[in-house]
């Protein structure tokens, strides 16, 4: 079971690791965009970064979560990273593109 839990941590911390590089990267676009297009763009990377750090809390609570747990808490964070994963690449297909 412990096996089990740590490899579903570091997957999920890879997983917010590589969406947490996305949005940065929107960001980054964003600020070099024009004004109008500038205000838009950072809405969405706001928004985006509130869904990140909802998913960043579910997933100090998986990690904080006892052996027996886990497995209830690990639902939540499942779907805060679905939500997340689809946000930034519905995003990402706007301002990357």
């Amino acid at each position: 079971m412990e096996k089990t839990k740590d490899a579903y941590q570091k997957k999920a911390e890879a997983e917010l690791d590589e969406l947490e590089a996305k949005i940065a990267l929107m960001k980054a676009r964003a600020e070099k965009a024009t004004a109008e297009t500038r205000i838009r763009y950072e809405r969405q990377v706001d928004e985006l970064s509130r869904k990140y750090d909802q998913s960043k809390k579910r997933f100090n609570e998986f990690i904080q979560s006892s052996q027996e747990g886990w497995e209830e808490v690990q639902s939540g964070l499942d779907k805060a990273i679905q939500d997340l994963r689809t946000s930034v690449n519905s995003a990402a297909n706007r301002i990357l593109d």
